[in-house]
Protein backbone atom coordinates (compact mmCIF):
# COMPACT_ATOMS: atom_id res chain seq x y z
CA UNK A 1 0.00 0.00 0.00
CA UNK A 2 1.22 3.27 -1.07
CA UNK A 3 2.51 6.20 1.43
CA UNK A 4 1.90 10.16 1.34
CA UNK A 5 3.72 12.90 2.59
CA UNK A 6 1.62 16.01 2.32
CA UNK A 7 2.91 19.53 2.66
CA UNK A 8 1.12 22.22 3.28
CA UNK A 9 1.33 26.47 2.91
CA UNK A 10 -1.59 28.56 3.57
CA UNK A 11 -3.01 31.72 5.51
CA UNK A 12 -0.64 34.22 3.99
CA UNK A 13 1.02 34.39 0.44
CA UNK A 14 -0.39 31.71 -1.66
CA UNK A 15 -1.71 28.35 -0.31
CA UNK A 16 0.03 25.29 -1.84
CA UNK A 17 0.10 21.72 -1.46
CA UNK A 18 2.75 19.45 -2.25
CA UNK A 19 2.70 15.48 -2.31
CA UNK A 20 5.11 13.23 -1.80
CA UNK A 21 5.11 9.42 -2.29
CA UNK A 22 8.11 6.57 -2.15
CA UNK A 23 10.67 9.23 -2.23
CA UNK A 24 9.48 10.77 -5.31
CA UNK A 25 7.87 14.34 -5.77
CA UNK A 26 4.49 13.36 -7.01
CA UNK A 27 2.50 16.53 -7.52
CA UNK A 28 2.24 20.44 -6.77
CA UNK A 29 -1.11 22.64 -7.09
CA UNK A 30 -1.32 26.18 -6.32
CA UNK A 31 -5.08 26.90 -4.62
CA UNK A 32 -5.39 29.45 -6.74
CA UNK A 33 -5.13 27.03 -9.77
CA UNK A 34 -8.21 25.77 -8.57
CA UNK A 35 -10.30 28.47 -7.13
CA UNK A 36 -9.15 31.16 -9.67
CA UNK A 37 -8.91 33.29 -7.46
CA UNK A 38 -5.92 35.08 -7.87
CA UNK A 39 -2.81 35.01 -4.69
CA UNK A 40 -5.71 32.67 -3.04
CA UNK A 41 -4.10 32.32 0.59
CA UNK A 42 -6.84 30.51 2.65
CA UNK A 43 -6.54 27.14 3.69
CA UNK A 44 -6.12 25.23 0.56
CA UNK A 45 -9.75 23.36 1.02
CA UNK A 46 -10.42 22.59 -2.56
CA UNK A 47 -6.78 21.93 -3.84
CA UNK A 48 -6.73 19.07 -0.96
CA UNK A 49 -9.75 17.77 -1.94
CA UNK A 50 -8.47 17.59 -5.38
CA UNK A 51 -5.12 15.81 -4.47
CA UNK A 52 -6.95 13.43 -2.14
CA UNK A 53 -9.41 12.11 -4.73
CA UNK A 54 -7.37 12.17 -7.68
CA UNK A 55 -4.77 10.05 -5.92
CA UNK A 56 -7.10 7.92 -4.09
CA UNK A 57 -5.61 8.59 -0.81
CA UNK A 58 -7.19 6.72 2.03
CA UNK A 59 -6.55 8.33 5.98
CA UNK A 60 -4.39 5.43 6.77
CA UNK A 61 -2.07 6.05 4.02
CA UNK A 62 -1.06 9.09 4.85
CA UNK A 63 2.11 8.74 7.06
CA UNK A 64 2.35 12.60 8.16
CA UNK A 65 1.18 15.64 7.32
CA UNK A 66 3.09 19.03 7.36
CA UNK A 67 2.78 22.67 7.70
CA UNK A 68 5.28 25.10 6.75
CA UNK A 69 5.76 26.87 9.87
CA UNK A 70 5.21 27.00 13.71
CA UNK A 71 1.69 29.18 13.95
CA UNK A 72 2.38 30.72 17.47
CA UNK A 73 5.76 32.04 16.47
CA UNK A 74 4.58 33.74 13.63
CA UNK A 75 1.43 35.68 15.46
CA UNK A 76 2.95 36.10 18.69
CA UNK A 77 6.39 37.98 17.26
CA UNK A 78 3.50 40.98 15.42
CA UNK A 79 1.34 40.79 18.48
CA UNK A 80 4.07 41.18 21.29
CA UNK A 81 5.51 44.15 18.77
CA UNK A 82 2.09 46.15 18.40
CA UNK A 83 1.64 45.61 22.31
CA UNK A 84 4.43 47.34 23.20
CA UNK A 85 2.69 50.47 22.02
CA UNK A 86 -1.26 49.82 22.58
CA UNK A 87 -1.86 53.41 21.41
CA UNK A 88 -0.18 54.05 18.73
CA UNK A 89 -0.53 50.65 16.98
CA UNK A 90 -4.18 49.84 18.15
CA UNK A 91 -5.34 49.02 14.74
CA UNK A 92 -2.88 46.43 14.66
CA UNK A 93 -3.28 45.05 17.97
CA UNK A 94 -7.16 44.63 17.14
CA UNK A 95 -5.89 42.94 13.43
CA UNK A 96 -4.06 40.36 15.40
CA UNK A 97 -6.77 39.36 17.76
CA UNK A 98 -9.20 39.11 15.26
CA UNK A 99 -7.16 36.96 13.01
CA UNK A 100 -6.29 34.44 16.01
CA UNK A 101 -9.15 31.90 15.10
CA UNK A 102 -8.88 32.67 11.77
CA UNK A 103 -5.05 32.53 10.62
CA UNK A 104 -2.72 29.72 10.71
CA UNK A 105 -3.34 29.41 14.17
CA UNK A 106 -6.23 26.90 13.18
CA UNK A 107 -4.53 25.22 10.82
CA UNK A 108 -4.96 22.06 12.60
CA UNK A 109 -8.92 22.30 13.09
CA UNK A 110 -9.00 23.02 9.27
CA UNK A 111 -7.50 20.34 7.63
CA UNK A 112 -9.39 17.59 10.28
CA UNK A 113 -12.13 19.15 8.41
CA UNK A 114 -11.04 17.12 5.37
CA UNK A 115 -8.80 14.71 6.85
CA UNK A 116 -9.66 12.53 10.09
CA UNK A 117 -5.66 11.59 10.95
CA UNK A 118 -4.56 11.15 14.33
CA UNK A 119 -2.67 14.45 15.58
CA UNK A 120 0.73 13.03 15.85
CA UNK A 121 0.62 12.79 12.40
CA UNK A 122 0.30 16.51 12.07
CA UNK A 123 3.69 17.93 12.05
CA UNK A 124 5.24 21.97 12.04
CA UNK A 125 8.03 22.77 10.69
CA UNK A 126 9.70 25.98 11.00
CA UNK A 127 8.50 28.45 8.98
CA UNK A 128 12.13 29.15 7.49
CA UNK A 129 13.63 25.43 7.67
CA UNK A 130 11.10 24.86 4.92
CA UNK A 131 12.43 27.91 2.55
CA UNK A 132 15.98 26.12 3.14
CA UNK A 133 14.66 22.58 2.17
CA UNK A 134 13.17 23.91 -0.90
CA UNK A 135 16.50 25.31 -1.49
CA UNK A 136 18.71 22.43 -1.36
CA UNK A 137 16.27 20.03 -3.22
CA UNK A 138 17.19 22.32 -6.18
CA UNK A 139 20.96 22.21 -6.25
CA UNK A 140 22.81 20.16 -8.28
CA UNK A 141 24.32 17.98 -6.12
CA UNK A 142 22.68 17.54 -2.77
CA UNK A 143 25.51 16.25 -0.41
CA UNK A 144 27.32 19.74 -0.93
CA UNK A 145 28.10 21.80 2.12
CA UNK A 146 26.29 24.77 1.52
CA UNK A 147 25.68 28.50 3.08
CA UNK A 148 21.95 28.98 2.83
CA UNK A 149 20.21 32.74 3.25
CA UNK A 150 16.44 32.51 3.77
CA UNK A 151 15.22 36.43 3.07
CA UNK A 152 11.47 37.09 2.97
CA UNK A 153 9.12 39.49 4.79
CA UNK A 154 8.44 37.78 8.22
CA UNK A 155 8.02 33.40 9.13
CA UNK A 156 7.92 32.66 12.65
CA UNK A 157 8.49 36.07 13.41
CA UNK A 158 11.65 36.00 11.89
CA UNK A 159 12.78 37.92 8.69
CA UNK A 160 16.33 36.05 7.98
CA UNK A 161 17.87 32.99 8.71
CA UNK A 162 21.12 31.56 7.70
CA UNK A 163 22.10 27.96 8.41
CA UNK A 164 25.11 26.36 7.21
CA UNK A 165 24.16 22.72 5.89
CA UNK A 166 27.36 20.55 6.95
CA UNK A 167 26.76 17.02 5.26
CA UNK A 168 23.50 15.78 6.45
CA UNK A 169 23.23 18.57 9.56
CA UNK A 170 21.57 21.97 9.26
CA UNK A 171 22.88 24.69 11.29
CA UNK A 172 21.63 28.18 12.14
CA UNK A 173 24.12 30.61 11.87
CA UNK A 174 22.21 34.02 12.06
CA UNK A 175 18.48 34.96 12.42
CA UNK A 176 17.22 38.81 12.51
CA UNK A 177 14.03 39.14 13.54
CA UNK A 178 10.41 41.59 12.79
CA UNK A 179 9.94 44.01 12.11
CA UNK A 180 13.86 44.72 10.74
CA UNK A 181 12.97 43.11 7.16
CA UNK A 182 14.05 43.55 3.73
CA UNK A 183 11.38 41.80 2.58
CA UNK A 184 8.85 43.91 4.36
CA UNK A 185 10.91 47.09 3.30
CA UNK A 186 10.73 46.44 -0.34
CA UNK A 187 7.22 45.54 0.02
CA UNK A 188 6.77 48.94 1.42
CA UNK A 189 7.35 50.48 -1.76
CA UNK A 190 5.88 48.44 -3.99
CA UNK A 191 2.71 49.37 -2.08
CA UNK A 192 3.83 53.21 -2.61
CA UNK A 193 4.32 52.90 -5.93
CA UNK A 194 0.82 51.25 -6.32
CA UNK A 195 0.97 47.67 -7.21
CA UNK A 196 -0.15 45.14 -4.81
CA UNK A 197 2.34 43.90 -1.94
CA UNK A 198 3.00 39.99 -2.91
CA UNK A 199 2.67 40.19 -6.38
CA UNK A 200 3.89 43.40 -7.53
CA UNK A 201 7.56 43.36 -6.31
CA UNK A 202 8.37 41.81 -9.64
CA UNK A 203 6.82 45.05 -11.28
CA UNK A 204 9.07 47.43 -8.57
CA UNK A 205 12.32 45.31 -10.51
CA UNK A 206 11.18 45.61 -13.87
CA UNK A 207 10.25 49.64 -13.26
CA UNK A 208 13.90 49.68 -11.70
CA UNK A 209 15.38 49.57 -14.80
CA UNK A 210 13.85 52.99 -16.34
CA UNK A 211 15.21 55.10 -13.31
CA UNK A 212 18.20 56.71 -11.98
CA UNK A 213 18.87 55.38 -7.76
CA UNK A 214 18.65 59.08 -6.90
CA UNK A 215 17.70 57.96 -3.17
CA UNK A 216 19.90 54.87 -2.84
CA UNK A 217 22.65 56.41 -0.48
CA UNK A 218 19.69 58.24 1.60
CA UNK A 219 17.62 54.74 1.79
CA UNK A 220 21.11 53.20 3.19
CA UNK A 221 21.92 55.52 5.46
CA UNK A 222 18.36 56.88 6.91
CA UNK A 223 15.98 54.07 6.27
CA UNK A 224 17.52 50.11 6.60
CA UNK A 225 21.10 48.81 6.84
CA UNK A 226 23.42 46.66 7.94
CA UNK A 227 24.95 46.73 11.59
CA UNK A 228 27.15 44.54 12.83
CA UNK A 229 25.46 41.24 10.59
CA UNK A 230 22.06 42.73 11.63
CA UNK A 231 19.29 43.89 9.66
CA UNK A 232 18.19 47.70 11.01
CA UNK A 233 15.01 49.81 10.06
CA UNK A 234 14.36 52.65 11.23
CA UNK A 235 10.56 52.23 11.96
CA UNK A 236 9.99 55.63 12.16
CA UNK A 237 9.16 55.28 7.91
CA UNK A 238 7.03 52.99 8.04
CA UNK A 239 3.60 51.71 9.24
CA UNK A 240 3.26 48.23 8.81
CA UNK A 241 3.67 47.78 12.53
CA UNK A 242 0.90 49.95 13.28
CA UNK A 243 -1.47 49.46 10.57
CA UNK A 244 -2.86 46.71 8.53
CA UNK A 245 -3.65 47.79 5.35
CA UNK A 246 -0.95 50.67 4.77
CA UNK A 247 3.09 50.17 4.90
CA UNK A 248 4.58 53.35 4.55
CA UNK A 249 4.29 56.21 6.94
CA UNK A 250 3.50 60.12 6.50
CA UNK A 251 7.31 60.61 6.95
CA UNK A 252 8.05 58.46 4.05
CA UNK A 253 5.26 60.34 1.82
CA UNK A 254 6.75 63.48 2.67
CA UNK A 255 10.13 62.24 1.49
CA UNK A 256 9.51 60.57 -1.55
CA UNK A 257 6.41 62.64 -2.82
CA UNK A 258 2.40 61.57 -3.64
CA UNK A 259 1.97 57.56 -3.77
CA UNK A 260 1.68 56.46 -7.34
CA UNK A 261 -0.89 54.60 -9.27
CA UNK A 262 -1.18 52.27 -12.24
CA UNK A 263 -2.19 54.92 -14.76
CA UNK A 264 0.94 57.23 -14.08
CA UNK A 265 3.15 54.05 -15.64
CA UNK A 266 1.61 54.55 -19.32
CA UNK A 267 3.40 57.23 -20.51
CA UNK A 268 7.79 56.69 -20.45
CA UNK A 269 7.88 59.99 -21.02
CA UNK A 270 6.01 61.78 -18.78
CA UNK A 271 7.86 63.41 -15.46
CA UNK A 272 5.63 61.09 -12.74
CA UNK A 273 6.88 58.22 -15.05
CA UNK A 274 10.22 59.43 -14.44
CA UNK A 275 9.88 59.96 -10.43
CA UNK A 276 8.31 56.73 -10.09
CA UNK A 277 11.12 54.92 -11.95
CA UNK A 278 13.88 56.51 -10.05
CA UNK A 279 12.14 55.66 -7.10
CA UNK A 280 12.11 52.19 -7.73
CA UNK A 281 15.68 52.09 -9.00
CA UNK A 282 16.26 52.91 -5.89
CA UNK A 283 14.84 50.71 -3.59
CA UNK A 284 16.00 47.88 -6.19
CA UNK A 285 19.77 49.15 -6.39
CA UNK A 286 19.61 49.85 -2.30
CA UNK A 287 18.43 45.97 -1.53
CA UNK A 288 21.15 44.17 -3.94
CA UNK A 289 23.29 46.01 -2.05
CA UNK A 290 22.48 45.04 1.38
CA UNK A 291 22.13 41.10 -0.10
CA UNK A 292 25.97 41.87 -1.50
CA UNK A 293 27.03 42.60 2.07
CA UNK A 294 25.21 40.27 3.66
CA UNK A 295 26.78 37.66 1.43
CA UNK A 296 30.05 38.60 2.00
CA UNK A 297 29.98 38.98 5.79
CA UNK A 298 28.44 35.27 5.64
CA UNK A 299 31.05 33.58 3.33
CA UNK A 300 34.12 35.39 4.91
CA UNK A 301 32.81 34.00 8.61
CA UNK A 302 32.06 30.83 7.38
CA UNK A 303 34.60 29.76 4.48
CA UNK A 304 31.34 28.54 2.52
CA UNK A 305 31.04 29.38 -1.17
CA UNK A 306 28.54 27.48 -2.04
CA UNK A 307 24.80 29.66 -1.54
CA UNK A 308 21.56 28.90 -1.53
CA UNK A 309 19.08 31.84 -1.67
CA UNK A 310 15.48 31.28 -0.77
CA UNK A 311 12.40 33.22 0.95
CA UNK A 312 10.44 35.67 -0.93
CA UNK A 313 12.97 37.92 -1.58
CA UNK A 314 14.88 35.25 -3.78
CA UNK A 315 11.86 36.09 -6.32
CA UNK A 316 13.91 38.89 -7.18
CA UNK A 317 15.79 37.10 -10.17
CA UNK A 318 17.84 40.93 -10.88
CA UNK A 319 19.28 40.39 -7.30
CA UNK A 320 19.78 36.56 -8.02
CA UNK A 321 22.09 37.73 -11.05
CA UNK A 322 24.30 40.37 -8.92
CA UNK A 323 24.51 37.74 -6.20
CA UNK A 324 25.75 34.96 -8.59
CA UNK A 325 28.24 37.50 -10.36
CA UNK A 326 29.80 38.07 -6.74
CA UNK A 327 33.58 37.09 -6.82
CA UNK A 328 33.28 35.91 -3.27
CA UNK A 329 30.89 32.82 -4.33
CA UNK A 330 31.23 29.84 -6.03
CA UNK A 331 27.57 29.01 -6.71
CA UNK A 332 24.57 29.74 -6.64
CA UNK A 333 21.07 28.28 -6.40
CA UNK A 334 17.86 29.48 -5.84
CA UNK A 335 14.99 27.58 -6.13
CA UNK A 336 12.18 27.43 -8.53
CA UNK A 337 9.63 28.92 -5.95
CA UNK A 338 11.94 30.07 -3.16
CA UNK A 339 8.71 32.16 -1.75
CA UNK A 340 6.25 30.96 0.52
CA UNK A 341 4.05 29.13 -2.13
CA UNK A 342 7.06 26.76 -2.73
CA UNK A 343 7.34 26.18 0.88
CA UNK A 344 4.60 23.42 0.86
CA UNK A 345 7.37 21.65 -0.61
CA UNK A 346 10.11 22.28 2.05
CA UNK A 347 7.52 21.10 4.42
CA UNK A 348 6.80 18.01 3.21
CA UNK A 349 10.49 17.21 2.57
CA UNK A 350 10.63 17.92 6.59
CA UNK A 351 8.24 15.20 6.85
CA UNK A 352 10.07 12.91 4.39
CA UNK A 353 13.54 13.79 6.55
CA UNK A 354 11.83 12.88 9.85
CA UNK A 355 10.93 9.61 8.73
CA UNK A 356 13.85 8.38 6.79
CA UNK A 357 16.41 10.52 7.55
CA UNK A 358 17.69 13.14 6.02
CA UNK A 359 16.76 11.61 2.40
CA UNK A 360 15.21 13.98 0.06
CA UNK A 361 12.98 13.47 -2.94
CA UNK A 362 13.82 12.75 -6.24
CA UNK A 363 14.15 16.12 -8.69
CA UNK A 364 11.50 16.93 -10.44
CA UNK A 365 11.07 20.30 -12.60
CA UNK A 366 7.22 18.93 -13.98
CA UNK A 367 5.32 17.49 -10.96
CA UNK A 368 1.98 18.62 -11.30
CA UNK A 369 0.15 15.63 -13.07
CA UNK A 370 -3.03 16.31 -14.39
CA UNK A 371 -6.35 14.06 -15.38
CA UNK A 372 -4.87 12.43 -18.50
CA UNK A 373 -8.59 11.37 -19.00
CA UNK A 374 -9.42 14.67 -20.07
CA UNK A 375 -7.65 15.25 -22.89
CA UNK A 376 -10.09 12.10 -23.94
CA UNK A 377 -13.13 13.20 -22.51
CA UNK A 378 -15.99 14.06 -24.39
CA UNK A 379 -16.33 18.03 -23.01
CA UNK A 380 -12.42 18.55 -24.43
CA UNK A 381 -13.60 16.87 -27.85
CA UNK A 382 -16.31 19.62 -27.74
CA UNK A 383 -14.09 22.44 -26.97
CA UNK A 384 -11.30 20.99 -29.42
CA UNK A 385 -10.58 20.06 -32.46
CA UNK A 386 -7.63 18.01 -33.32
CA UNK A 387 -5.54 18.81 -36.21
CA UNK A 388 -4.53 16.04 -38.07
CA UNK A 389 -0.90 15.73 -38.32
CA UNK A 390 1.62 14.47 -41.38
CA UNK A 391 4.37 15.33 -40.64
CA UNK A 392 4.80 15.51 -36.97
CA UNK A 393 3.59 18.02 -34.02
CA UNK A 394 6.88 19.91 -33.86
CA UNK A 395 6.67 20.69 -37.86
CA UNK A 396 3.02 21.76 -37.65
CA UNK A 397 3.73 23.67 -34.48
CA UNK A 398 6.91 25.03 -35.98
CA UNK A 399 5.04 26.23 -39.38
CA UNK A 400 2.33 27.85 -37.23
CA UNK A 401 4.72 30.18 -35.26
CA UNK A 402 6.92 31.01 -38.20
CA UNK A 403 3.61 32.33 -40.18
CA UNK A 404 3.25 34.53 -36.71
CA UNK A 405 1.07 32.27 -35.01
CA UNK A 406 0.51 32.59 -30.82
CA UNK A 407 0.43 29.02 -29.35
CA UNK A 408 -1.05 28.14 -25.73
CA UNK A 409 0.38 24.71 -24.15
CA UNK A 410 -1.42 22.60 -22.43
CA UNK A 411 1.11 20.18 -21.46
CA UNK A 412 -0.28 16.86 -18.53
CA UNK A 413 2.94 17.98 -16.41
CA UNK A 414 2.50 20.93 -15.14
CA UNK A 415 5.60 23.41 -13.73
CA UNK A 416 6.67 23.72 -10.52
CA UNK A 417 6.64 27.22 -9.32
CA UNK A 418 5.18 30.94 -10.38
CA UNK A 419 7.18 30.89 -13.94
CA UNK A 420 5.42 29.29 -17.07
CA UNK A 421 8.53 26.78 -18.11
CA UNK A 422 6.18 25.22 -21.12
CA UNK A 423 3.33 23.35 -19.66
CA UNK A 424 0.78 26.03 -19.50
CA UNK A 425 2.70 28.72 -21.64
CA UNK A 426 1.56 31.21 -24.14
CA UNK A 427 4.40 30.96 -26.82
CA UNK A 428 5.93 32.68 -30.21
CA UNK A 429 8.81 33.32 -32.40
CA UNK A 430 11.17 35.66 -30.97
CA UNK A 431 12.20 37.61 -33.24
CA UNK A 432 8.27 38.82 -34.99
CA UNK A 433 8.45 41.67 -32.72
CA UNK A 434 4.70 43.34 -33.69
CA UNK A 435 3.50 39.75 -32.43
CA UNK A 436 5.45 39.53 -29.67
CA UNK A 437 4.31 43.20 -28.66
CA UNK A 438 0.65 41.88 -28.80
CA UNK A 439 1.14 39.11 -26.56
CA UNK A 440 2.95 41.42 -24.09
CA UNK A 441 0.16 44.37 -24.28
CA UNK A 442 -2.89 43.14 -26.30
CA UNK A 443 -3.09 39.47 -24.97
CA UNK A 444 -1.08 39.54 -21.80
CA UNK A 445 -2.29 43.30 -20.50
CA UNK A 446 1.19 43.77 -19.01
CA UNK A 447 2.70 47.25 -18.36
CA UNK A 448 5.14 48.07 -20.92
CA UNK A 449 7.95 48.53 -19.25
CA UNK A 450 7.83 44.29 -18.43
CA UNK A 451 9.63 42.44 -21.38
CA UNK A 452 8.90 38.91 -21.62
CA UNK A 453 11.03 35.94 -21.33
CA UNK A 454 13.05 34.22 -24.05
CA UNK A 455 13.18 30.33 -24.24
CA UNK A 456 16.45 28.96 -26.02
CA UNK A 457 18.03 25.16 -26.06
CA UNK A 458 21.21 25.01 -23.54
CA UNK A 459 23.77 24.48 -26.62
CA UNK A 460 22.34 27.64 -28.21
CA UNK A 461 22.88 29.66 -24.77
CA UNK A 462 26.16 31.36 -24.95
CA UNK A 463 25.42 32.27 -28.50
CA UNK A 464 23.09 35.17 -27.10
CA UNK A 465 23.49 35.42 -23.29
CA UNK A 466 26.75 35.06 -20.89
CA UNK A 467 26.27 33.48 -17.40
CA UNK A 468 28.60 31.84 -14.92
CA UNK A 469 28.39 28.16 -15.35
CA UNK A 470 28.58 27.35 -11.74
CA UNK A 471 24.43 29.53 -11.56
CA UNK A 472 23.26 28.21 -14.72
CA UNK A 473 21.30 25.49 -13.55
CA UNK A 474 18.78 28.02 -12.08
CA UNK A 475 17.86 28.89 -15.81
CA UNK A 476 15.92 26.07 -15.77
CA UNK A 477 13.00 27.43 -13.91
CA UNK A 478 13.89 31.54 -14.96
CA UNK A 479 15.69 31.42 -11.05
CA UNK A 480 17.54 34.97 -12.47
CA UNK A 481 18.08 37.31 -15.46
CA UNK A 482 21.22 37.38 -17.13
CA UNK A 483 23.30 39.73 -19.48
CA UNK A 484 22.67 39.74 -22.93
CA UNK A 485 25.06 39.68 -25.90
CA UNK A 486 24.95 41.91 -28.70
CA UNK A 487 23.38 39.50 -31.30
CA UNK A 488 20.40 39.40 -29.10
CA UNK A 489 19.59 42.74 -28.82
CA UNK A 490 19.56 42.92 -32.68
CA UNK A 491 17.86 39.49 -33.76
CA UNK A 492 15.20 39.57 -30.45
CA UNK A 493 15.00 43.15 -29.30
CA UNK A 494 11.67 42.49 -27.44
CA UNK A 495 13.25 39.99 -24.76
CA UNK A 496 15.96 42.29 -24.11
CA UNK A 497 14.75 44.15 -20.78
CA UNK A 498 16.57 47.87 -21.09
CA UNK A 499 19.47 47.13 -19.02
CA UNK A 500 20.33 44.76 -21.36
CA UNK A 501 19.23 41.60 -19.09
CA UNK A 502 16.72 38.82 -20.06
CA UNK A 503 15.28 36.39 -18.00
CA UNK A 504 15.88 32.95 -20.28
CA UNK A 505 14.78 29.85 -19.25
CA UNK A 506 16.88 26.87 -21.06
CA UNK A 507 15.67 23.97 -22.50
CA UNK A 508 17.78 20.94 -22.42
CA UNK A 509 16.69 17.25 -23.38
CA UNK A 510 15.02 16.59 -20.06
CA UNK A 511 12.02 18.70 -21.90
CA UNK A 512 11.89 16.61 -24.71
CA UNK A 513 8.88 18.30 -26.37
CA UNK A 514 10.48 21.83 -26.73
CA UNK A 515 13.62 20.90 -27.21
CA UNK A 516 12.60 19.58 -30.61
CA UNK A 517 10.17 22.21 -31.12
CA UNK A 518 13.30 24.23 -30.83
CA UNK A 519 15.28 22.77 -33.02
CA UNK A 520 12.63 22.62 -35.65
CA UNK A 521 12.28 26.24 -35.54
CA UNK A 522 15.93 26.73 -35.97
CA UNK A 523 15.65 25.62 -39.24
CA UNK A 524 13.20 28.31 -40.38
CA UNK A 525 16.23 30.91 -38.09
CA UNK A 526 13.87 30.95 -34.89
CA UNK A 527 16.49 29.46 -31.66
CA UNK A 528 14.33 32.00 -29.37
CA UNK A 529 10.97 31.45 -28.17
CA UNK A 530 9.09 33.82 -26.50
CA UNK A 531 7.33 32.02 -23.33
CA UNK A 532 5.04 33.70 -21.20
CA UNK A 533 2.62 31.74 -19.03
CA UNK A 534 -0.80 31.25 -20.00
CA UNK A 535 -3.09 34.06 -18.34
CA UNK A 536 -4.24 37.48 -18.62
CA UNK A 537 -2.48 40.03 -16.26
CA UNK A 538 -3.82 39.61 -12.69
CA UNK A 539 -5.26 35.65 -13.54
CA UNK A 540 -3.84 32.82 -12.13
CA UNK A 541 -1.88 30.44 -14.35
CA UNK A 542 -4.50 28.01 -16.46
CA UNK A 543 -5.10 24.80 -14.68
CA UNK A 544 -7.76 22.67 -16.20
CA UNK A 545 -9.16 22.51 -19.81
CA UNK A 546 -11.88 24.63 -19.19
CA UNK A 547 -9.87 27.25 -18.04
CA UNK A 548 -8.04 26.80 -21.02
CA UNK A 549 -11.08 27.34 -23.62
CA UNK A 550 -11.92 30.40 -21.74
CA UNK A 551 -8.85 31.96 -21.98
CA UNK A 552 -8.14 31.23 -25.09
CA UNK A 553 -11.41 32.80 -26.24
CA UNK A 554 -10.74 35.94 -24.45
CA UNK A 555 -7.06 36.59 -26.00
CA UNK A 556 -8.30 35.36 -29.33
CA UNK A 557 -5.92 32.59 -29.45
CA UNK A 558 -6.58 29.92 -32.11
CA UNK A 559 -4.25 26.74 -31.47
CA UNK A 560 -2.86 24.66 -28.56
CA UNK A 561 -0.37 22.20 -28.06
CA UNK A 562 -1.01 19.76 -25.66
CA UNK A 563 0.80 15.90 -25.17
CA UNK A 564 -0.74 13.88 -27.43
CA UNK A 565 -1.41 17.10 -30.45
CA UNK A 566 -2.38 20.05 -31.68
CA UNK A 567 -5.81 21.42 -31.33
CA UNK A 568 -7.79 24.10 -32.95
CA UNK A 569 -10.65 26.11 -30.53
CA UNK A 570 -13.93 25.28 -31.45
CA UNK A 571 -16.61 27.62 -31.39
CA UNK A 572 -19.74 26.50 -29.50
Amino acid sequence: MKKYIIGISAYYHESSITLLSENKLLDYIKEEEVTRVKGDYKFPFQTLKLIINKYKIKNSQIEAIVFYEKPFLGWSAITYNALSSPIKKWKMVLNQFQKFWTGSLSFSSDLLKIIKIPKKKIFYCPHHISHALNGIYFTSNQKKNFLIFVIDGIGDGETMSIFKKINNEIITEKKCVYPHSIGLFYSTFTQFLGFNVNEGESKVMGLASYGTPIFKDFILNKIISIKNDEILIDETWFSFTSEPERSYSEKFENKFGKPGKLIDYSDFKSDEFARLANIAASVQSATEELIKILIAIFVKKTSIKNIIFSGGVGLNSRVMQIVSEMNEIEELTVPASPGDAGSSLGAAIYGNMVLSNFKFPEFELYPGKFYNENIQSNIFKRLFKKIELNNGIEDAVADLIQKGNIIATFINQREFGPRALGSRSLICAGNQNKVVEKLNIEIKKREKFRPLAPMIRDENFDKYFSCANNSKHNLLWMGMTVDVKEEMINKYPKAVHIDHTSRVQIINKYNDLFYSLLLKLEQKDVDILINTSFNIAGDPMVFDFVDCYTNMKRMDIQYLLADNGLYKINSI
